[in-house]
């Protein structure tokens, strides 16, 4: 499945250069994972409630070319 989401990067997200914080990319990639599944029709609530059955992001990474 294909997603994409728009967002402005706020100057408080940056440093002096211009470039984003690491902790604000991954607060940005969270952010675009829950729009898609809940474009996808998946209740949030449900989803991140505390069932039976969990689905932890268990490993995540960040490259920075500019």
């Amino acid at each position: 499945m294909g997603f994409s989401l728009t967002h402005t990067i706020w100057f408080l997200q940056t440093d002096a250069a211009g470039v984003m914080y690491f902790a604000e990319g991954l607060v940005l990639c969270h952010s675009t994972y829950e729009a898609s599944l809940q474009t996808a029709g998946i209740d949030l609530g449900r989803f991140f409630g505390g069932g039976e059955v969990a689905c932890p992001i268990v490993h995540t990474a960040m490259t920075y070319h500019r």
